[in-house]
């Protein structure tokens, strides 16, 4: 029972405030704490959450791995976890049953399990089917949210040929949002519907339509979330001068949090039909205003409270790692690599802050051919240093990544450790080619490519950025 106890005290003051991450912490601290004193089910799931994440501190502070943790290997854990399983099993309110499903997204999302996270995802899907979008019980107030921000997760992680309920059905933005939580599910709704458009004009960008014209509903959703793009940012910050005068204004944090998925959705909206590299260059206003708004919450985050190790959602990777593999700026994205270090959790549901970290890192060093130092600043020039804008053929358009754990010889031949890279650029014939690199502690001179790798295979094995 000590066990128990201090797990729920440890969710209360180190875990419960630092699993929403940028965004209001309510519905950790308040809705599932309160609801574990009168049901067992969230009782057990809050105690394994407490102590998976206990875990990965610990992993953190020790430098060691947490990339594997296993819930086997947490009998407190896996005991509760069990428990919890067995509780769900009689529960008849389906909105208790919905919780407790986020619940164990979480649990699953700890541990790296994908495909779970996503089966308990799937199931939350069918159950939110059940409720009215237009009922204003705490379902629908605290739930629904937490479901529309987790699409996020099915759109990069799942199959995505898949699809769901529209829960998020994006009519027209808002006139006035009374508070940041409004302001903050109007975006999570935008974000989704970027997503889904550009998703749609992949083969516009990158496919066998790159010379044609897009579709009329694909230009008129184009227009539209423009449209409601302009509208949010002139409410945003209608809101955000009204805070000023209230005791609880917003903070620096949340308000780049907002802004960079806001500046990101814009520039996704606009180059989704686009097949050139270069066109990013046109952004610089947005990269810059990014960074500056960046620049203020790390001021802010260094000021106050330890790091966090673990949030449940996305957070600043996403929308910093964007910005430091499409923005050509030096300057700018420099500094914005040093901020997704400062910003971003180690761990942000599925996103691992230290691979996309070493991955933009050496995207920046190849497309302006330098080496940066620890601090990600420029160290040294190899043969032809680009200050300025990178060309076109020097820009990565494509990333194919894969994890070697142990020593292995099955990548060009050589003996590796770390992370396969296979870095995708466009010829000036406009054919690709291709660069192996190596992401680790162990520098490894590669050849060219291996010539029984084809194009196809490679390209169906990509991670697109």
């Amino acid at each position: 029972m000590r066990a128990e106890n201090r797990a729920i005290q440890f969710f209360s003051e180190m875990v419960g405030p630092n699993l929403s991450g940028p965004t209001e912490p309510y519905f950790w601290t308040h809705l599932v704490l309160q609801s574990s004193t009168c049901e067992p089910a969230v009782r057990h799931s809050l105690i394994a959450i407490s102590s998976l994440y206990e875990d990965i501190s610990k992993a953190r502070t020790n430098g060691t791995s947490s990339k594997v943790n296993q819930l086997h290997l947490n009998s407190l854990a896996l005991t509760h976890y069990n428990a919890a399983i067995k509780e769900l099993i009689i529960i008849k309110d389906q909105g208790l049953v919905l919780l407790i499903c986020v619940l164990f997204i979480c649990i699953e999302l700890l541990q790296l399990d994908r495909d779970a996270a996503l089966r308990h995802y799937r199931h939350g899907n069918s159950i939110l089917d059940l409720f009215d979008p237009q009922d204003t019980s705490w379902v629908c107030e605290w739930l629904r949210p937490q479901f529309h921000r987790l699409q996020t997760l099915h759109h990069f992680f799942g199959d995505r040929f898949e699809s769901f309920g529209q829960h998020d059905t994006l009519r027209k933005t808002p006139i006035f949002f009374s508070t940041l939580k409004y302001a903050e599910e109007t975006m999570d709704k935008i974000f989704n519907h970027s997503f889904q458009l550009v998703r749609r004009g992949v083969n516009y960008r990158a496919g066998g339509q790159q010379l044609e014209q897009p579709g009329p509903d694909l230009l008129e959703e184009q227009r539209s979330l423009r449209h409601l793009l302009n509208v949010w940012y002139t409410v945003f910050n209608n809101l955000e001068a009204r805070s000023t005068c209230r005791p609880m204004s917003i903070t620096a944090v949340q308000r780049a949090y907002l802004l960079s998925k806001y500046r990101l959705c814009r520039i996704w909206t606009a180059m989704v039909f686009s097949p050139s590299e270069m066109d990013y260059d046109k952004y610089e206003d947005e990269y810059r205003r990014m960074v500056e708004d960046l620049g203020q919450a790390a001021d802010e985050r260094t000021r106050g409270r330890s790091r966090n190790n673990f949030e449940f959602e996305m957070g600043f990777l996403v929308p910093i790692f964007f910005m430091t593999i499409k923005c050509r700026y030096l300057d700018l994205r420099v500094r914005a690599l040093h901020y997704l270090k400062v910003l971003a959790a180690p761990r942000e549901a599925l996103w691992e802050k230290d691979g996309m970290y070493a991955l933009a890192r050496r995207i920046i060093e190849i497309e302006h051919g330098l080496l940066l130092d620890t601090d990600g600043k420029p160290l040294a020039t190899l043969g032809a240093t680009c200050w300025g804008l990178p060309p076109n053929e020097k820009r990565v358009v494509h990333v194919v990544t894969g994890w070697t754990g142990e020593r292995s010889n099955d990548f060009c031949g050589h003996h590796v450790q770390g992370r396969n890279v296979v870095f995708v650029f466009k010829s000036p014939d406009d054919g690709v080619f291709f660069q192996p690199d190596v992401l680790g502690e162990e520098p490894v001179l590669l050849p060219a490519w291996s010539p029984e790798t084809t194009k196809r295979e490679v390209l169906a094995r990509g991670a697109r950025i």
